[in-house]
């Protein structure tokens, strides 16, 4: 059964605004994790989908041609290039730009993408989600600024 918080959580970032700012954009992801809404149940796939689609909104009100783009880890297991350098982007990391992700969770992805109902594949493909996040670490792992890297955006 979803919750007002479930369905209505973009109208409330934007409840006094339509322009929300980039903090109240990252605060609704802080306050959805504790709530339980973004990541422990089945929402968790369609609810950061929706809330890419805001923040990306939200870039487009001052650029319309914005994008956010995707980080296919499986497929290209070190950090894209222009965004390795943690300090030029003011976070933190484990990660060195050379690093590779485990090979592992490519399988882990494929097995996840092989079950039959959705929620035999939430159950699968959340650990190689989460993996990434401890893999790169530093402000990946910690819920009150994840989003301030901006890998966290590519690798949802």
């Amino acid at each position: 059964r979803q919750t007002r918080s479930d369905r209505d959580w973009s109208s409330d970032v934007c409840s006094s605004d339509l322009s929300p700012t980039y903090g109240e954009i990252a605060s609704a992801h802080r306050s959805a994790r504790h709530q339980g809404t973004a990541h422990s149940l089945p929402i968790f796939l369609p609810w950061h989908r929706e809330f890419l689609r805001v923040f990306e909104d939200r870039l487009r009100q001052e650029d319309d041609t914005v994008t956010i783009p995707y980080w296919d880890w499986t497929t290209n297991r070190t950090m894209p290039a222009p965004l390795s350098n943690a300090s030029e982007w003011g976070v933190s990391r484990n990660l060195t730009p050379n690093d590779p992700l485990p090979v592992s969770l490519g399988a882990a992805v494929s097995l996840a993408m092989q079950q039959t109902t959705f929620n035999s594949f939430h159950m699968q493909i959340v650990p190689p989600h989460d993996t990434v996040h401890v893999v790169v670490g530093g402000d990946m792992v910690n819920i009150q600024i994840l989003p301030q890297d901006v890998l966290f955006w590519l690798h949802h």
